[in-house]
């Protein structure tokens, strides 16, 4: 195995030095993977960074289904299925690493969102309720690769809209819309809509309380 990847990394960057130093291996590789590989699957607007650690997944292919506005920085994952899903992230948004988001319907984030490390935005149940259709509808994943069709599976579209802060490890679920500005606490889990300039937390997410005038879109520098 270790001699089949050195002569893969020595075939993709055709450098000595590369092959022997396993650090600069994985630091060229993410490189590669995502200017090569990530950036045909994406449309990224102006000032946009995927960082190495980011992962993009278009199982449709079409670059269409997955827009990044401008200035906007991802270090998480972002999913389409191949039966459906769009994925739009505004501008001055960023994404933390290791959190990720699956789309099978719809996933809207507006802009100067900041979603935390540990996240998860899911807008799709991912299998059916049927235990015995969702076993075999599993095996078809390994047999064939993930589904071009929906079946029963379960979606709603998620909204985050702008302003929002979404600290880490949260999962926020099919059908839910954060208003503009809120907060939600860490480790939260998010099944309902959370109405705008508040915070939330919880398992499930409640208000906690409304949000103040100084808490709001305020210039702390302006009298």
């Amino acid at each position: 195995m270790k001699n089949f990847l050195q002569k893969l990394f020595a075939a993709i960057f055709n450098s000595q030095y590369i092959v022997r130093n396993p650090y600069i291996n994985f630091v060229a590789f993410n490189e590669y993977r995502r200017t090569t590989i990530f950036k045909k699957l994406i449309s990224l607007g102006t000032g946009s960074i995927l960082y190495p650690e980011a992962t993009v997944y278009n199982n449709s292919n079409d670059p269409r289904k997955i827009i990044v506005g401008t200035e906007t920085h991802i270090k998480g994952e972002l999913n389409v299925f191949g039966y459906g899903g769009k994925i739009t992230i505004g501008n001055n948004t960023y994404i933390g690493k290791d959190s990720r988001i699956w789309s099978g319907d719809s996933v809207t984030i507006g802009n100067d969102v900041l979603i935390s490390h540990g996240c998860n935005i899911i807008d799709t149940n991912s299998h059916e309720m049927n235990a015995f259709e969702r076993a075999e509808r599993s095996k078809e994943i390994f047999i064939s690769g993930h589904w071009k069709t929906k079946g029963s599976v379960q979606t709603s579209p998620i909204i985050i809209e702008d302003y929002a802060w979404i600290s880490f490890n949260v999962a926020i679920l099919k059908g839910v819309t954060i208003g503009k500005g809120s907060i939600i606490g860490a480790g939260s889990v998010v099944v309902s809509n959370i109405p705008e300039w508040c915070f939330a937390a919880g398992n499930p997410a409640k208000v906690i309380r409304h949000l103040n005038e100084e808490e709001r879109m305020k210039n702390p520098t302006q009298k």
